[in-house]
């Protein structure tokens, strides 16, 4: 399923309270958040 990707200048005034952190972020949070970890913990089937 395809999925749109928005400006941050169209969606900013939605996230008055919110940080928004790439996955870079995650994965120096801890590692098993890389792509190909959560890929392996993804549920089948889908």
């Amino acid at each position: 399923m395809p999925h749109q990707i928005l400006s941050w200048m169209d969606i900013r005034e939605d996230f008055n309270e919110s940080v928004v952190l790439g996955n870079g972020a995650s994965i120096s949070v801890n590692p098993s958040f890389r792509y190909g970890s959560l890929k392996n913990h993804a549920p089948r089937g889908r």
